[in-house]
């Protein structure tokens, strides 16, 4: 069985060997940012604010080890307006775009370990005030997005407009998705929705999905927090972006099927078993979260 919607490869960040091209970056800018990117937080969004807003530049970084994911140093985040593939030297392009402005560096979803070897490294290079930025939300209401974005695009197809703001990368990945949502549907079309979270709690897409996979313990998490991790609730992400970086909120990845569709509402309800065993693996790092943002914020 493979894993929902991505590759099996190992989330080993290729991003490593672009390094150099960040520490370029960063040496013009006027200040650099992290940001740790969680699955189903509103990340997307984040990432496509800052690099709409005039003072700020973003350099997405891929947590992928395929060569398919290269970093976009133009600040398109590899978006079919992309130029970084057919540039002699596009780590040029970033120090263009980054000289004088507030530099945002996506990790992808990576793990924290990872994104503070970056950070070690920037301040290595000269860079001492360098933050983390993280987008939070509840494991459940991340598993249920998670859940519906998969099934979104295989239920409702997307229209030729929509698909048209996706990358090359991301039709390969619709077409994966395709291929692989054949071993969770029946034969009469409904969706086998516990043989999917328990492909997902072995998986989880290829991708960094649960904090436990990300930070490792509580304790950790909690520690980062106390060292100046930036939390930000996904229900305070819109005001977030207007104080932090100057713009209105870009709304990102929005999907537009619910999880009102009938197929979806009963698939959840047959999976509740293997839906509660996911979440319950990162309801440690959720009352870590709620204690630091308050529960309201956080929940909200």
């Amino acid at each position: 069985m493979t894993s929902p919607g991505h590759s099996t490869r190992a989330s080993r960040p290729a991003w490593r060997t672009a390094v150099p091209g960040v520490v370029a970056c960063a040496a013009v800018a006027s200040s650099t940012e992290l940001f740790l990117h969680l699955p189903k937080t509103g990340g997307v969004s984040m990432v496509h604010t800052a690099a709409r807003a005039p003072g700020w530049f973003s350099v997405v970084m891929r947590a992928s080890g395929s060569s398919a994911h290269p970093p976009c140093w133009c600040g398109t985040q590899g978006s079919p307006k992309c130029i970084c593939g057919t540039v002699a030297d596009p780590v040029a392009v970033g120090r263009a775009g980054a000289t004088g402005r507030h530099l945002q560096v996506s990790v992808g979803h990576s793990t924290f370990g990872q994104a503070e070897w970056l950070r070690r490294r920037l301040v290595r290079a000269g860079n001492p005030a360098i933050r983390t930025v993280v987008a939070v939300r509840p494991v459940r209401d991340r598993l249920r997005s998670m859940f519906g974005f998969y099934w979104d695009a295989l239920l409702e197809p997307w229209s030729d407009e929509h698909l048209a703001t996706f990358s090359a990368v991301w039709h390969r990945v619709l077409a994966d998705r395709r291929a692989d949502a054949r071993h969770y549907l029946r034969p009469d079309g409904s969706i086998d929705g516990a043989a999917w979270f328990r492909a997902f709690a072995i998986h989880t897409g290829g991708v960094n999905f649960f904090l436990t996979d990300v930070f490792g313990s509580p304790r950790a998490l909690a520690r980062a927090l106390d060292r100046g991790l930036v939390a930000v609730p996904t229900s305070r992400i819109d005001a977030f972006a207007t104080s932090h970086y100057g713009v209105e909120p870009h709304r990102a990845n929005v999907t537009g099927l619910s999880l009102s569709h009938p197929l979806m509402v009963a698939a959840l309800a047959e999976a509740e078993a293997e839906f509660e065993a996911c979440a319950r693996r990162d309801d440690p790092f959720d009352a870590v979260l709620a204690d630091h943002l308050g529960d309201a914020a956080f929940r909200a």
